[in-house]
């Protein structure tokens, strides 16, 4: 096999940590493990400083031939402070433009929602922030994703969630398990669930509130309408 074809030659990953600390030094584990598995252009970016998010061109230069991210765990609202609304943002957001791929595990799948799902800096046991809802980086719009979701049993903030908010669609995912979205069709994975909120249907008394599907299953987030429930393929075996 010709080396240059090699798919991670041509690869140029950028992760960006959610940390609290000014600096962080290298090198960063994620970012030796994208190394070790064959990945040649691979670094990270992290900053507080929003100037620097906005006009330091060394710090924007991996961005701006990026072919994927990968937003860490943590507080999302980091995220928020340090690059919402900057060139760095933008930036990120002309990934995806160019047929790029985005991703992040905890807040890192928060911060993917244009609404930010339990945001406040103070702590994380309230979903709704004001002053810090609309922070998240946009790359799913029209949605609020909340993570560790059976885990810490958070089934009942989504419920407050898109009570107050029924034009959202509420995206309440479990350990282990993400959702991989092309266009508005959303793929589960992992070995939990992912729940989905609508409250264009109506709420049952004494029934869930959410769609929960196993791996397996495909969402439309556009439409709001299960294409595949593998749970049916599970109770039938």
């Amino acid at each position: 096999m010709d080396p240059r074809c090699d798919p991670w030659r041509r690869v140029k990953l950028v992760y960006v940590p959610c940390a609290e600390a000014d600096t962080l030094a290298a090198p960063q584990r994620t970012v030796e493990s994208w190394k070790k598995m064959g990945v040649e252009h691979a670094t990270f970016i992290h900053t507080k400083d929003r100037h620097q998010a906005n006009d330091d061109e060394a710090f924007l230069a991996p961005l701006k031939d990026a072919t994927g991210i990968w937003f860490g765990g943590g507080r999302q609202w980091n995220f928020a402070d340090s690059y919402y609304g900057t060139t760095a943002h933008k930036l990120m957001k002309d990934v995806l433009k160019r047929g790029g791929v985005i991703g992040g595990s905890s807040a890192g799948a928060s911060i993917q929602a244009r609404y930010l799902a339990r945001a406040t800096p103070i702590s994380n046991f309230d979903i709704m922030a004001p002053g810090y809802e609309r922070g998240g980086l946009g790359f799913i719009s029209g949605v609020a994703i909340d993570q560790h979701f059976s885990q810490r049993g958070r089934q009942k903030d989504m419920t407050l969630l898109v009570n107050r908010y029924p034009q959202m669609l509420g995206i309440g995912l479990d350990e282990a398990t993400a959702i991989i979205v092309r266009k508005s069709q959303a793929d589960v994975v992992g070995r939990g669930k992912a729940h989905f909120y609508d409250r264009n249907l109506p709420v049952v008394p004494g029934k869930p509130d959410f769609v929960a599907l196993p791996a397996g299953s495909i969402y439309d987030l556009a439409e709001r309408t299960t294409i595949h429930d593998a749970t049916i393929e599970e109770t039938s075996e």
